[in-house]
Parts: structure tokens; sequence; C-alpha cells
């Protein structure tokens, strides 16, 4: 394991996702190395690799490669810890932030002149700011802003280098006529745009207008609510040939038409058959719903669906395996319907009670099983079904009455091997309190990492067998009904009824906090 881990060029380190050892031989022996963190302190980071912790025991200015930061779930109180550090990344030149105190933007001024992309929740964080220094900033993401903001940044940004922008949530109107901004000031070398328009209504002329004034787009990306001139195949043919040639690669566009009663659907899709759409080495198809939805296929197309879903849209592609290729996350609800195509990409599968009883030849015929990595299901574990998923490493059983009743179908002596993670939700209203000891349940699942066990209260003593139990595990979330007292007794509760936990004056390989009714625990290296 340690040849591996040094043999690497580059180091990406997400704290959401390490293993105590790992942490420290990293921060430790490779910080020269590192080019991307991302720090975060969500309930499920581990108290060692807690914000406060990592700037006490590292000095930053010693990463002297780090590119990307992204800070994720940072509160302002330790926005505090990290703001007068964050300087002493002498090479960053990538920040992301999910969060946006009050008083960032100045306290992050000093920084941002030698950053070329920028990540931020809102824009209100440039509402202060003037263009000396965000003067070589290169791409800019926003999740939301107003028309009003947005016409400051674009006074603001740099109109010689920034080369992609993005609008990832809403342009939001607070202008009390609703009209559409003028734009005097536009970053003219701009290749990407993308903009989600939460607004009324917008009208193709108005969109033309700003486009217009962006002479270098290669990428454009548009989001939005108007007029049904914004479902004219021939008037947006015309304007981007006139505007692009041929220099446009990817045009993508999601289209609400509020009047769409007197669309003409064939008129709609006979222009956007025409060679100017379809003889691209990627072609640009579009998809159309009858309900006033208009878009382009597949950046657009749904990505989540139920098996027995019959695809009712017009759309100018003639291969429909486009659809079922898009999506990752699928529900089989009625195994007796065969589609189509076989969904060939999905991730994430969810077997409804009703179609549980399906043979496995059967379920495999709808969905491609060696691709699937999560699976999610309600009643009894289907052992055949599991062994076709080669990539499975994620388990969750929902739902459920009792583990009896989800196992008791399988040999009690087998193992699935490939669970990495496994969650144990129980029916809040119908469980049972005798389940499944951990003496038999930790064997079947012996790779277990990554646990959690809600829906009802995990009693203390059982959950100190499963700690023992699960020897591979170093994340643990159980819901728990402790008052005060028992909370505060934690660590020498569990200390004195399990043999993986130590805490001593020399040493401690576990941590935890509580999340109200959850149980938050961290394991490390376990004593021999």
């Amino acid at each position: 394991m340690d040849s591996i881990l040094y043999s690497y060029n580059n180091y990406y380190i997400d704290f959401r996702n390490l293993h105590k050892k790992i942490y420290d031989r990293l921060l430790t022996d490779l910080k020269d190395k590192i080019k991307c963190l991302v720090i975060s302190n969500d309930y499920s980071v581990p108290y060692f690799a807690h914000i406060s912790n990592f700037l006490e025991q590292y000095n930053l200015s010693e990463f002297i490669r780090l590119e990307k930061l992204s800070l994720i779930d940072i509160d302002e109180e330790y926005f505090l810890h990290i703001l007068p550090n964050i300087t002493r990344f002498r090479k960053l030149k990538c920040l992301k932030l999910d969060r946006l105190p009050s008083y960032t933007c100045w306290r992050f001024k000093n920084i941002l002149s030698q950053l070329i992309r920028l990540d931020l929740p809102d824009a209100a964080f440039f509402d202060q700011l003037s263009e000396e220094y965000i003067q070589n900033l290169k791409c800019l993401s926003v999740v939301r802003c107003t028309f009003e903001q947005l016409q400051h940044l674009f006074n603001i940004v740099p109109r010689k280098t920034l080369q992609a922008f993005a609008i990832t949530d809403g342009v939001l109107s607070t202008i009390g006529d609703n009209c559409w901004p003028q734009f005097a000031r536009l970053p003219y070398k701009l290749k990407r745009l993308n903009l989600q328009i939460d607004f009324q209504c917008i009208t193709l002329n108005e969109l033309e207008e700003v486009l217009s004034q962006l002479p270098r787009l290669t990428h454009l990306d548009i989001k939005g609510a108007g007029d049904i001139d914004l479902a004219n195949g021939q008037q947006w043919e015309d304007f981007l040939h006139a505007t692009y040639g041929n220099q446009l690669i990817e045009f993508d566009f999601c289209f609400t038409i509020w009047s769409y009663t007197s669309m003409d659907t064939d008129q709609i899709l006979e222009q956007f058959s025409r060679p100017y759409w379809l003889n691209r080495i990627r072609p640009w198809y579009i998809s159309y719903n009858d309900r006033g939805l208009i878009y382009t296929v597949p950046r657009y197309a749904s990505t989540c669906s139920r098996s027995d879903t019959i695809l009712t849209c017009q759309t100018t592609t003639k291969d429909k395996r486009l659809f079922s290729n898009t999506i990752n996350q699928l529900i089989i609800h009625n195994p007796t319907i065969i589609p189509e195509y076989c969904f060939n990409y999905v991730d994430f599968l969810r077997i409804s009670n009703d179609a549980i009883d399906s043979t496995t030849d059967n379920i495999s015929s709808i969905v491609n099983l060696s691709r699937i990595k999560q699976f999610e299901i309600s009643t009894t574990i289907p052992y055949g079904l599991l062994n076709r998923m080669d990539n499975l490493y994620h388990l969750s059983l929902i739902n459920i009455n009792s583990l009896v009743l989800s196992l008791h179908k399988v040999n009690w002596h087998l193992k699935f091997e490939q669970i990495r993670v496994l969650d144990i939700i129980y029916n809040s209203r119908n469980h049972r309190y005798t389940d499944v000891r951990p003496e038999v349940l930790c064997p079947m699942f012996p790779n277990v990492m990554r646990l959690s066990m809600n829906g009802m209260a995990i009693r203390r003593a059982y959950i100190s067998r499963i700690i023992d139990g699960f020897r591979n595990m170093i994340y643990g979330k159980f819901q728990t009904n402790w008052n005060k007292e028992q909370k505060e007794r934690t660590r020498k509760d569990l200390q004195r009824e399990t043999c993986r936990l130590i805490s001593n004056n020399d040493e401690t390989n576990f941590s935890f906090h509580f999340e109200y009714i959850y149980l938050h625990l961290f394991i490390w290296d376990t004593p021999q």
C-alpha cells in the first residue's frame, strides 16, 4: 500500500472521504505534491480532518504545488480561520466556495488577482469589487445572481481574458417592470457561455442582442422560458450562422414555451431537421414533448426514469437509444414491460416491491447490470442479481421492517464481498426490534467500510457489536435515542464495550459527534 501511495506525481485530497492513516501520510510526507484540496466540515468529516485541526497542524506555505481549493460546508466561524491563511497558497489558481459569508469579499481580495477560475454560490461576492481584483480571471461560475448583479459583473470582468462564464441555477429579475436589462459592456472574447435564466419571459430577439456581442463563442448553453419565437429553428439558424459561421461547436438549450398551444409541431421538427442542425460530427438533435418543453438531446434529456416509461416526445433523432443512454438512475417497477432499448449506462438502480420476484434474466434484459454501482431495494435481497453486478459497491436496504425478512431467502453463510457502503434504513412505523445478530450480519458483508443504520433507534449494545463485527468499517452513522447523560458517556461506553476502539492518554483510534439524534462515528487504525 505504501509503495502505491507514494508512486504518484500529483494528489487530490477530499477531506470527506479519508482514512486517517492515508490523511497523515499525505499531509506529512507529500504536501509538496498535492495539487487539489477539498476541505469540508459537514457531518461526514472525521474529527482529525476538521478544518481547525488542519490549520493547527500544517503550515499552509508548504503546499507549494496546490493549484485548486474547494471549501464545502464551511460556516462563518471557520472561514475566519481559513481566510487569513489562504494567501499562503502561492500557486493557487482555482477556488470554489459553496457558501458565501457576508464578509468574504474583502478578506479574499488579496488572492483574487492570482486566480484564473472562480466558482461561487452567489454573485453578491462582486458587489463591491472592481476589475483590478479579477484581472486574470479566465473562468467564472456563479450559482445564482440578479440581473443587476449580472450587469455589474459584465462591467468588471476582464473583457480580454475571460473565456468561460456560467450561471448554473438562475438569473433572477428584481426589476419592477421585468424588462430585459441592457448590457453596456460584455466580455467579447468569451468562448463558453452557460445561462440558466429564471425569468418570467425572454424572447429570441433579446438573446440575439446579447449573443451578437459575443462573437467568439464556441460553446453555448441556455435554459429559460418565454415566447414561441424561442422554438423558431429557422430564426435560430439564420442568427447563429450569420454570427458564428462554423465556429460554434456545441449549442444546447432547454426552453419552456408559455403559449405552446399555438405551436405547429411538424413545422418545429422540420426546421430543426435541416442540415445546419444535423450534418455535424455531433448533431444538434432536439426533442419536443407537446406541452411546451423543447430541448436539445442528449444534454437536457432526462437522467432518471422508470423502466416502463414509454417515450412520448417527438424528436429529430432517429436513434432513440440517445434517450435510454442518458439514464443513469433507473427504477424498475413493472418488469413485464421490456423497453425497446436496454438501459446501458445506469449507475443507480432501484427495484420496487412489485418487481422483486422477477428473474435475473428478465431484469438483465432491461438494464446492463455490470455497470450498476448503487443498488436500492426494500424487500428480499436477490442474491443471484447481486452476483451479476460486477461494479456494485453501495447497497441500500430501505424502508425495511426487518433484516431477517430482507435476508431470509439468502444462505446465511454467503458473502457479499463487493459491498463497501451499506445502508440499512428501517420502516419508522413498522419495524421489528428483534433483528439479525451482528455475528451473522457482519460476515455476510466482510468488506463494508461505511455503514448507516437509521429509521429506528439502534441500541448501544448492538452498535458495539456492529463495530467489532465490521472490521473494515471506518465510518458509521446510527440513529439513537440517547439522553444528554448517555451522550456524554459515549466515549467511555464504546471503549468499554468494544474490542476495536481504544482511547487513553497515549493514543486513540476513533472520534465521534452527534447530529441531533444521529451518532457519526469515525474509526481509523485498529490495534492488533
